[in-house]
């Protein structure tokens, strides 16, 4: 985990390599596809969101040998602050205590990755939380950020004039 701070606004964004020639994973070389997600910061927390993640089937591929060695994977990252894990539900169950993590540099916070299958998945906690949700199957992959709300954190500026000069 990495932490990013910053004096100035920022926005920040994480991508993943596809696997198409790029060998990022040792056993699956064809696993995933390129992707961009943009992150957003802690105090966005969100209370509840439905995901999906992206269905592939056997029939896209003509080898079933291919696709059972190459079954797609999914993913949900959630962050919430360390005194609420005990509030956070995944489909209106809790996750283990054995699941969540910490790090040094966010000692207020715990993490959990859940690996999911195919299809939707409904969030919730009412402390709040950041989720992100990505995934990978041969030469797909995709990624995208959920649960955070869009209250303003800062916001001392003016818009003045925002119509564009040559609009027609």
């Amino acid at each position: 985990l990495l932490r990013i701070s910053a004096n100035n606004r920022i926005s920040v964004a994480q991508f993943a390599l596809g696997g198409y020639s790029c060998y990022n994973h040792p056993s699956k070389p064809f696993l995933g596809d390129p992707a961009m997600m943009m992150l957003f910061p802690d105090q966005q927390f969100g209370q509840s969101a439905t995901v999906n993640t992206v269905s592939q089937t056997s029939w896209w591929w003509w080898n079933n040998w291919w696709w059972n060695q190459n079954k797609p994977e999914h993913y949900i990252n959630v962050m919430t602050a360390s005194s609420d894990t005990a509030s956070f539900q995944i489909n209106n169950k809790k996750l283990p205590a054995s699941a969540w993590k910490s790090k040094a540099n966010f000692s207020n916070f715990h993490f959990a990755q859940i690996s999911v299958d195919s299809g939707s998945h409904y969030l919730k906690s009412s402390k709040g939380f950041l989720a992100y949700v990505y995934g990978y199957g041969v030469y797909e992959g995709y990624a995208f950020a959920a649960a955070a709300n869009f209250k303003p954190i800062q916001n001392n500026f003016v818009i003045i004039d925002a119509q564009c000069k040559k609009d027609t």
